[in-house]
């Protein structure tokens, strides 16, 4: 796993009372030098957020630091009765911060939602998570800084994926878990192998295993997934990479795991995101395509600008003299057009330029590639309809719910970029 650094790990009583929950924490915490180390109940743990997590949120841009380290650990279980989340926060509401109080197990995305006025285009699903929070450190983020809440009980919620797949019997792609990047923890947390034999074993239901930016991946080549799980990475230039995520694994790093996993035969995908416009981002993003279309055939790259706050926010995290003044310039200029939407801060003209020049690079080394864009406007969808189909017929991307092999939206959405012309 990914060396952390947490100054404090408190273990919930719910982890201890669990011998196989409890035999995974200890595996991990064998591997996190901290001395600091607390048995916790609820009350324990509404203390230690008054005490020492008051500030974290589970917005994204917040908790921004300088120098940024690792935050605390929690190490807890995942809580499956509606009943007993809603009296556990009624008594401790300190258990909302970073979900600890466990009742996260699955999500319905929906970001599409008119209702919430995003203005961004995506598919609702259902999605599977395990733990909140990452080991990265990325300069735009906030999951690994402040705290981590890593749920144990793995075996209980392998019991749920049933009940929990059966929601939708159309629904065929289960990501699990865009709240970490997953591949962090292993192989000490032995989640990825449980995820794995399950989808392996369940018909027409298939497993996207977001890796995200790690390149640990070597503890799962010789799983037995059957073709069954997707595994999916987000993909940054050199510049990005080096000088934004922080611990994540390099360009070339991330890379190569994706050829080892399909060499392994899984399935994979990857999405170019955040797209940060950095100096020189068309010599960047040119020698990123080129030595990931050189490596590996991804069964889909979809393509997602850097969003989610404000430029001041951003340039509170990112240093300005890495970003393409012409972009920084616009976005100063056109901050209306983008508040309060989930691809501010650039506006179109930017994020459209990008986008064009990505996807004729992408086009002109593999032709036939399936494309897609990400968390984008209606607008940008109806400029780039050739490109990535138009978005009336539905749209191929990394998580949609029916985008798995054998699936008749799968198949006539591949037949759409094997006849583009």
């Amino acid at each position: 796993m990914i060396r952390i650094n947490p100054k404090l790990i408190a273990v919930h009583k719910s982890v201890l009372d669990n011998p196989l929950a409890r035999r995974r924490a200890e595996r991990m915490i064998g591997e996190i030098p901290c001395k600091d180390i607390r048995e916790v109940d609820d009350a324990g743990l509404a203390r230690l957020v008054r005490e020492r997590w008051q500030g974290c949120t589970d917005v994204p841009n917040q908790g921004m630091t300088a120098q940024p380290e690792h935050g605390d650990v929690v190490f807890n279980t995942l809580c499956f009765d509606e009943a007993v989340y809603r009296e556990r926060v009624r008594k401790f509401p300190e258990l909302e911060t970073r979900k600890l109080h466990g009742h996260f197990g699955l999500s319905y995305r929906a970001d599409a939602n008119p209702r919430m006025k995003t203005g961004s285009i995506c598919t609702t699903a259902w999605e599977l998570h395990s733990a909140y929070g990452c080991g990265f450190l990325c300069s735009y983020c906030s999951y690994g800084k402040t705290l981590l809440n890593i749920c144990v009980n793995i075996e209980e919620e392998i019991k749920k994926l049933d009940e929990w797949t059966d929601l939708n019997i159309f629904q065929t792609v289960y990501k699990w878990d865009n709240a970490t990047d997953i591949n962090c923890f292993e192989p000490e947390y032995d989640a990825t192998r449980l995820m794995v034999e399950y989808f392996r074993n369940k018909p027409n239901k298939y497993l996207l295993l977001y890796a995200g930016k790690s390149d640990n991946v070597d503890f799962m080549l010789d799983y037995d997934h059957g073709g069954k799980t997707i595994v999916q990475w987000s993909l940054s230039p050199e510049t990005q990479a080096k000088k934004t995520e922080i611990k994540a694994a390099s360009m070339q790093d991330r890379i190569l795991a994706m050829k080892k996993c399909q060499d392994a035969g899984y399935l994979v995908r990857c999405r170019f995101s955040p797209i940060l416009p950095v100096r020189n981002w068309e010599e960047e993003y040119a020698r990123m395509i080129e030595l990931l279309l050189k490596e590996v055939e991804p069964d889909v790259i979809s393509v997602c600008f850097f969003g989610w706050m404000t430029l001041d926010e951003l340039l509170n995290c990112i240093p300005e003299d890495i970003l393409d003044p012409w972009a920084v310039d616009l976005a100063r200029r056109n901050q209306d057009e983008t508040r309060g939407h989930l691809y501010g801060p650039f506006p179109h003209e930017v994020r459209e330029k990008v986008y064009r020049f990505i996807a004729s690079e992408v086009n002109r080394r593999s032709p036939k590639m399936p494309m897609s864009l990400c968390l984008e406007s209606e607008k940008m969808w109806e400029g780039f309809s050739r490109e990535f189909g138009r978005m009336g017929d539905g749209f191929l991307c990394n998580c949609g719910p029916t985008c798995s092999p054998g699936t008749a939206f799968y198949e006539n959405r591949r037949q759409f970029f094997t006849n583009r012309k």
